[in-house]
């Protein structure tokens, strides 16, 4: 199914944590990102990538840092119609379908949890965008 901009409108930081000690580490918010990027949203800024077998929390204070200004930028643009958001709530499941067909697993095994993870993720990040969107 073609999403091509079906999230367009939509803007988007990302901070992804995790451990490089593990052969999947970056794997989820790379492709949180590139399904984003192919569905039409923008990504504000780099992508934080928090690692913790190094200094995690100095590499997300400085993520915070380099973003909140450009988050600044974000909100004093107009905000999406109730429209695009509303497209964009529900191709979020579609999106997290595209790479992870399980998420939708009410079962506890491993992949069900980390689908469930990456859709309640995807989701998160979604609603901060709206809500900081919605304030100005």
């Amino acid at each position: 199914q073609n999403r091509e901009n079906s999230l367009k409108n939509i803007k988007f930081a990302l901070l992804g944590l995790g451990d490089s000690s593990y052969t999947t580490f970056f794997d989820n918010p790379t492709a949180i990102d590139k399904a984003m990027i192919l569905a039409g949203a923008k990504r504000v800024g780099t992508v934080g990538k928090a690692d913790a077998s190094g200094d995690q929390l100095a590499i997300i204070a400085k993520w915070i840092d380099d973003i909140w200004p450009l988050l600044k930028q974000v909100i004093s643009e107009k905000p999406p119609c109730e429209d695009d958001l509303a497209n964009a709530q529900s191709i979020t499941q579609e999106i997290c379908n595209s790479f992870a067909a399980d998420f939708e697993d009410s079962d506890s095994s491993r992949n069900g949890q980390i689908s469930s993870f990456i859709y309640i993720a995807a989701a998160i990040v979604l609603c901060i965008i709206a809500i900081i969107l919605k304030r100005k």
